[in-house]
Protein backbone atom coordinates (compact mmCIF):
# COMPACT_ATOMS: atom_id res chain seq x y z
CA UNK A 1 0.00 0.00 0.00
CA UNK A 2 1.19 3.41 -0.59
CA UNK A 3 1.59 5.68 1.91
CA UNK A 4 -1.33 8.03 0.80
CA UNK A 5 -3.39 4.74 1.31
CA UNK A 6 -1.72 3.48 4.83
CA UNK A 7 -2.26 7.54 6.10
CA UNK A 8 -6.29 6.81 5.55
CA UNK A 9 -6.35 3.53 6.68
CA UNK A 10 -4.88 4.39 10.04
CA UNK A 11 -6.79 7.43 10.06
CA UNK A 12 -10.25 5.38 9.47
CA UNK A 13 -8.99 3.35 12.42
CA UNK A 14 -8.20 5.84 14.38
CA UNK A 15 -12.41 6.93 13.67
CA UNK A 16 -13.32 3.91 15.11
CA UNK A 17 -11.26 3.37 17.89
CA UNK A 18 -12.67 6.63 19.29
CA UNK A 19 -16.53 5.33 18.25
CA UNK A 20 -15.63 1.89 19.92
CA UNK A 21 -14.53 3.98 22.96
CA UNK A 22 -17.34 5.86 22.52
CA UNK A 23 -19.39 3.03 22.59
CA UNK A 24 -17.58 1.46 25.25
CA UNK A 25 -18.15 4.34 27.58
CA UNK A 26 -21.30 4.62 26.94
CA UNK A 27 -21.76 0.62 27.92
CA UNK A 28 -19.64 1.07 31.27
CA UNK A 29 -21.97 3.97 32.08
CA UNK A 30 -24.89 2.15 31.19
CA UNK A 31 -24.30 -0.49 32.97
CA UNK A 32 -23.16 1.52 35.42
CA UNK A 33 -26.61 3.74 35.81
CA UNK A 34 -28.68 0.44 35.09
CA UNK A 35 -26.66 -1.47 38.03
CA UNK A 36 -27.68 1.72 40.10
CA UNK A 37 -31.45 1.71 39.33
CA UNK A 38 -31.51 -2.02 39.95
CA UNK A 39 -30.34 -1.77 43.16
CA UNK A 40 -32.37 0.89 43.80
CA UNK A 41 -35.90 -0.91 42.49
CA UNK A 42 -34.57 -4.40 44.41
CA UNK A 43 -34.38 -1.97 47.51
CA UNK A 44 -37.85 -0.67 46.88
CA UNK A 45 -39.08 -4.11 46.47
CA UNK A 46 -37.32 -5.46 49.55
CA UNK A 47 -39.06 -2.85 51.58
CA UNK A 48 -42.51 -3.19 49.63
CA UNK A 49 -41.81 -7.13 50.65
CA UNK A 50 -41.09 -6.36 53.77
CA UNK A 51 -44.16 -3.86 54.38
CA UNK A 52 -46.33 -7.10 53.14
CA UNK A 53 -44.81 -9.21 55.52
CA UNK A 54 -45.26 -6.84 58.34
CA UNK A 55 -48.55 -6.35 57.36
CA UNK A 56 -49.65 -10.53 57.07
CA UNK A 57 -47.89 -11.11 60.28
CA UNK A 58 -50.19 -8.24 61.67
CA UNK A 59 -53.38 -9.99 60.19
CA UNK A 60 -51.95 -13.51 61.00
CA UNK A 61 -51.59 -12.09 64.95
CA UNK A 62 -55.22 -10.13 64.70
CA UNK A 63 -56.58 -13.47 63.48
CA UNK A 64 -55.11 -15.70 65.86
CA UNK A 65 -56.23 -13.34 68.25
CA UNK A 66 -59.84 -13.30 67.03
CA UNK A 67 -59.97 -17.01 66.93
CA UNK A 68 -58.81 -17.51 70.77
CA UNK A 69 -61.38 -14.89 71.64
CA UNK A 70 -63.98 -16.87 69.80
CA UNK A 71 -62.68 -19.70 71.11
CA UNK A 72 -62.46 -18.21 75.00
CA UNK A 73 -66.32 -17.36 74.39
CA UNK A 74 -67.48 -20.99 72.78
CA UNK A 75 -65.76 -22.26 76.02
CA UNK A 76 -68.10 -20.32 78.35
CA UNK A 77 -71.19 -20.21 76.24
CA UNK A 78 -70.68 -24.21 76.63
CA UNK A 79 -70.20 -24.02 80.09
CA UNK A 80 -73.16 -21.79 80.50
CA UNK A 81 -75.11 -23.76 78.49
CA UNK A 82 -74.11 -27.39 80.88
CA UNK A 83 -75.35 -25.14 83.93
CA UNK A 84 -78.29 -24.96 82.48
CA UNK A 85 -79.03 -28.05 81.27
CA UNK A 86 -76.61 -30.60 83.48
CA UNK A 87 -78.37 -30.71 87.11
CA UNK A 88 -76.43 -29.61 89.64
CA UNK A 89 -74.39 -31.76 92.00
CA UNK A 90 -70.82 -32.96 93.35
CA UNK A 91 -68.36 -35.29 92.16
CA UNK A 92 -66.89 -37.53 95.22
CA UNK A 93 -63.75 -35.20 95.20
CA UNK A 94 -65.79 -32.00 95.42
CA UNK A 95 -68.13 -33.66 97.86
CA UNK A 96 -65.21 -34.64 100.79
CA UNK A 97 -63.69 -31.02 99.81
CA UNK A 98 -66.97 -29.14 100.63
CA UNK A 99 -67.00 -31.46 103.90
CA UNK A 100 -63.31 -30.75 104.88
CA UNK A 101 -63.84 -26.52 104.12
CA UNK A 102 -67.30 -27.07 106.34
CA UNK A 103 -65.73 -28.92 109.23
CA UNK A 104 -64.13 -25.95 110.50
CA UNK A 105 -67.51 -24.68 111.53
CA UNK A 106 -68.66 -27.90 113.07
CA UNK A 107 -71.73 -26.92 115.41
CA UNK A 108 -72.94 -24.28 112.88
CA UNK A 109 -76.84 -24.71 113.09
CA UNK A 110 -79.28 -24.20 109.73
CA UNK A 111 -82.44 -24.55 108.14
CA UNK A 112 -83.38 -24.95 104.76
CA UNK A 113 -86.43 -23.81 102.06
CA UNK A 114 -86.85 -24.85 98.82
CA UNK A 115 -88.61 -23.94 95.89
CA UNK A 116 -90.83 -26.86 95.81
CA UNK A 117 -92.06 -29.87 92.67
CA UNK A 118 -88.78 -29.39 91.42
CA UNK A 119 -86.49 -33.16 91.25
CA UNK A 120 -83.11 -31.15 90.27
CA UNK A 121 -83.69 -28.67 93.46
CA UNK A 122 -85.22 -31.68 95.62
CA UNK A 123 -82.17 -33.44 94.83
CA UNK A 124 -79.81 -30.28 95.68
CA UNK A 125 -81.11 -29.73 98.63
CA UNK A 126 -80.69 -33.17 100.11
CA UNK A 127 -77.23 -33.18 98.65
CA UNK A 128 -76.08 -29.66 100.60
CA UNK A 129 -77.84 -31.27 104.00
CA UNK A 130 -75.61 -34.67 103.54
CA UNK A 131 -72.65 -32.35 103.21
CA UNK A 132 -73.30 -30.24 106.39
CA UNK A 133 -74.71 -32.85 108.21
CA UNK A 134 -71.53 -34.60 107.37
CA UNK A 135 -69.06 -31.49 108.34
CA UNK A 136 -70.86 -31.63 111.83
CA UNK A 137 -73.37 -29.12 111.38
CA UNK A 138 -76.85 -29.13 112.95
CA UNK A 139 -80.61 -28.65 111.08
CA UNK A 140 -83.45 -27.05 112.34
CA UNK A 141 -86.46 -27.67 111.36
CA UNK A 142 -88.03 -24.55 109.50
CA UNK A 143 -90.45 -22.78 111.67
CA UNK A 144 -92.77 -20.51 109.97
CA UNK A 145 -93.79 -17.12 111.64
CA UNK A 146 -97.16 -16.95 109.92
CA UNK A 147 -99.41 -19.27 110.99
CA UNK A 148 -102.28 -18.39 109.41
CA UNK A 149 -100.19 -18.68 105.93
CA UNK A 150 -97.58 -21.44 106.51
CA UNK A 151 -95.39 -22.23 103.99
CA UNK A 152 -93.59 -25.22 105.45
CA UNK A 153 -92.95 -28.99 103.48
CA UNK A 154 -93.55 -31.49 106.02
CA UNK A 155 -90.85 -34.45 105.24
CA UNK A 156 -91.41 -36.59 108.32
CA UNK A 157 -92.02 -39.22 105.65
CA UNK A 158 -88.30 -39.55 104.86
CA UNK A 159 -87.28 -38.85 108.76
CA UNK A 160 -85.94 -34.93 107.41
CA UNK A 161 -87.02 -31.87 109.10
CA UNK A 162 -89.03 -29.64 108.13
CA UNK A 163 -88.62 -27.30 105.23
CA UNK A 164 -89.56 -23.71 104.01
CA UNK A 165 -90.94 -22.94 100.75
CA UNK A 166 -89.70 -19.99 99.42
CA UNK A 167 -89.80 -18.20 95.56
CA UNK A 168 -85.64 -17.65 94.89
CA UNK A 169 -82.76 -19.10 92.30
CA UNK A 170 -79.85 -20.26 93.08
CA UNK A 171 -78.54 -20.99 96.55
CA UNK A 172 -78.77 -18.82 98.91
CA UNK A 173 -76.95 -18.82 102.69
CA UNK A 174 -78.98 -16.16 104.09
CA UNK A 175 -78.60 -14.53 107.60
CA UNK A 176 -80.69 -12.48 109.64
CA UNK A 177 -80.90 -9.25 111.77
CA UNK A 178 -78.27 -9.56 115.24
CA UNK A 179 -76.24 -12.34 113.93
CA UNK A 180 -74.50 -10.56 110.71
CA UNK A 181 -70.94 -10.25 112.31
CA UNK A 182 -71.00 -14.04 113.66
CA UNK A 183 -72.66 -16.06 110.91
CA UNK A 184 -71.91 -14.25 108.04
CA UNK A 185 -68.60 -15.31 107.38
CA UNK A 186 -69.96 -19.25 108.39
CA UNK A 187 -72.38 -18.54 105.37
CA UNK A 188 -69.55 -17.16 102.74
CA UNK A 189 -67.57 -20.39 103.74
CA UNK A 190 -70.64 -22.22 102.34
CA UNK A 191 -71.27 -20.51 99.45
CA UNK A 192 -67.23 -20.34 98.32
CA UNK A 193 -67.35 -23.83 98.51
CA UNK A 194 -70.28 -24.80 96.53
CA UNK A 195 -69.08 -21.73 94.11
CA UNK A 196 -65.43 -23.75 93.96
CA UNK A 197 -67.81 -27.03 93.00
CA UNK A 198 -69.07 -24.75 89.94
CA UNK A 199 -72.61 -24.27 91.60
CA UNK A 200 -73.47 -21.12 91.42
CA UNK A 201 -74.04 -19.64 95.30
CA UNK A 202 -74.05 -16.05 97.31
CA UNK A 203 -74.65 -15.04 100.71
CA UNK A 204 -77.38 -12.53 101.83
CA UNK A 205 -78.63 -10.52 104.65
CA UNK A 206 -82.21 -10.35 105.79
CA UNK A 207 -83.96 -8.24 108.24
CA UNK A 208 -86.33 -10.94 108.41
CA UNK A 209 -87.48 -14.14 106.70
CA UNK A 210 -90.96 -16.75 107.17
CA UNK A 211 -88.42 -18.62 109.57
CA UNK A 212 -88.87 -18.58 112.94
CA UNK A 213 -84.86 -18.91 113.53
CA UNK A 214 -83.24 -16.08 113.97
CA UNK A 215 -79.91 -17.23 115.16
CA UNK A 216 -79.11 -20.01 112.22
CA UNK A 217 -78.08 -19.99 108.56
CA UNK A 218 -80.96 -20.19 106.17
CA UNK A 219 -79.97 -22.58 103.23
CA UNK A 220 -83.12 -21.20 100.55
CA UNK A 221 -82.40 -23.62 97.38
CA UNK A 222 -84.07 -22.66 93.93
CA UNK A 223 -84.05 -23.03 90.17
CA UNK A 224 -80.55 -22.43 88.21
CA UNK A 225 -79.99 -19.25 88.08
CA UNK A 226 -78.72 -17.92 84.23
CA UNK A 227 -77.08 -15.34 85.64
CA UNK A 228 -76.87 -15.60 89.47
CA UNK A 229 -78.62 -15.94 91.70
CA UNK A 230 -81.84 -14.10 93.05
CA UNK A 231 -82.73 -13.01 96.45
CA UNK A 232 -86.25 -12.53 97.87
Amino acid sequence: MEKAELEASLNSLDIWLIVFGILVAIGVVGESVAGFLHWRRSGALQRVQTAENLEQQRSIASLTKDIALAQEQTAKAQLQLARLINPRSLNPTQYMEMIHKLSEFKGSRFDVAIVPDDREILDLLELIERVLRQAGWVEEPWESTNQLHTLIMDRSHDGLPAAGIVAVTGVIFGVEDGHKETLMPVAKAAADALNDADIIATTAFFDKTESANRDVIHVLVGKKPMLGPSIP
